[in-house]
């Protein structure tokens, strides 16, 4: 048997596991798939509701398919993963990028995965992604919000000339609100326009851009067209001083909607953020008309979730009571008669406890007197502050909140948020 022989073998012999892996995407139970080269090894990993979770080690002792030895099975795996992506199978020492589209009959469900590849001392590590096209999102409730961060985010994405800011860290959600946003938004009669690196979805009726940073095609560079073509609605990324800049002139000059995502740990951190990359304070308290800031928690399961009566010393330390119970909108109850839950683990969630996420919001609405205490650059402890006597919650809040509803559970609370 010659060499293209063994290839081919390997390659059939290796498919019922990558399919296998890829059913467990579409069926929602992983939301990314790592395949981590080692010495001696190939770890694959899974993540599901935002933890990473070991699935299966190829090694010397256990190629993971019959009558291939570690080194083929890894090679032809990830083979096959390039082949599927349309990537050079011969390039290993440069990272590539790519998607993968596969059909699920008998799910009734398409895949797609973003791929990325790059190379490591002990080989190549491949990276997937399943990206949600969310075509089916109607309103912000769908994204777990609580009614107050949902009333102002409806009222913010309904005007022009203006800036809503999405911040949190990596894996908060960003992307899912903003392309919510996008999709209540679009219609024929707005010209809609992204710049992304890299577009993980594209939206029938929205111009995608995918940036080329290689070719000097970059988001600065999009942005700048954007503002040729009469833009109603951008959404781009606040990384630098210069797009920066951007997003606000594009607010103020063309009376655009743009949604702009930035790395920052708070709602009122992202007027100090903006500040240090050179946006005047006059133009951030008066074309920024919300910012809000997120994370991702898990959902506990419904299928195995344990309620308890918290002691009345863990009551008083959450600070949980009758005007707490009214200012986060819940149905009154006296505190002494909270019930809240616990995960326990089946079957369904996998033995975990937790099942999906929701969105912890903070959602800070720049009304006259926070836009006067952002001119005359306040601190952040004081915009907070302001904003709470608003009406804001924090991320305190609105994830205690959750707890309260029985969403999630405590320690996942403090942990997250």
């Amino acid at each position: 048997m010659d060499a293209e022989d063994n290839g081919r073998e390997a390659n059939v012999t290796i498919e019922p596991l990558i399919d296998g892996i890829f059913e467990q995407v579409a069926r929602g139970r992983f939301s990314e798939v790592h395949f981590d080269p080692f010495e001696g090894g190939l770890r694959i990993r899974y993540r599901r509701d935002g933890e990473l979770a070991d699935y299966m080690t190829l090694s010397e002792n256990d190629a993971g398919v019959p009558n291939l030895s570690f080194k083929a099975a890894a090679a032809s795996m990830i083979g096959r993963l390039k082949e599927l992506a349309g990537l050079d199978p011969e390039v290993a020492r440069i990272p590539q990028d790519g998607f993968i589209t596969r059909s699920f009959p008998q799910l009734d469900k398409t895949l797609h995965l973003r791929i990325s590849i790059s190379p490591t001392q002990w080989g190549e590590k491949v990276y997937l992604r399943a990206l949600g096209p969310d075509i089916a999102i109607v309103g912000f409730e769908r994204l777990g919000l609580d009614p107050i961060a949902s009333r102002r985010l409806n009222e913010a994405y309904q005007k022009k000339g203006g800036v809503i800011i999405i911040s949190g860290p990596t894996g908060s959600g960003k992307t899912t609100t903003s392309n919510a946003i996008l999709q209540l938004l679009n219609n024929s009669e707005r010209n809609i326009l992204a710049a992304e690196w890299p577009v993980e979805f594209a939206f029938s009726g929205i111009n995608h851009v995918d940036c080329k940073f290689d070719i000097g095609y970059s988001d600065e560079v999009a942005m700048r067209e954007f503002l040729k073509q009469k833009p109603d609605v951008i959404k781009a990324k606040l990384e630098n001083r210069e797009m920066s800049e951007l997003v606000f002139l594009a607010a103020a000059r063309k009376n655009s909607l743009v949604i702009g995502n930035i790395h920052v740990n708070s709602a009122a951190a992202v007027f100090a953020r903006l500040a240090n990359l050179g946006v005047p304070s006059f133009d951030t308290a008066n074309y920024i008309f919300l910012s809000q800031a997120q994370r991702l928690v898990r959902k506990l399961c419904d299928k195995c979730k344990e309620e308890y009566s918290p002691s009345p010393a863990l009551v008083r330390y959450l600070k949980i009571d009758e005007q707490f119970i009214g200012r986060v909108e819940l149905p009154q109850v006296a505190p002494s008669e909270l019930t809240l839950f616990r995960p326990k683990g089946c079957d369904t969630c996998g033995g975990t406890g937790y099942y999906g996420r929701a969105l912890v919001c903070e959602s800070l609405k720049v009304t006259p007197t926070i836009g006067e205490l952002i001119l005359h650059r306040a601190t952040e402890a004081a915009i907070t502050k302001a904003a709470i006597e608003e009406g804001m919650l924090t991320l305190r809040d609105a994830g205690l909140r959750q707890v309260i509803l029985g969403n999630t559970s405590l320690e996942e609370m403090m942990i997250r948020v």
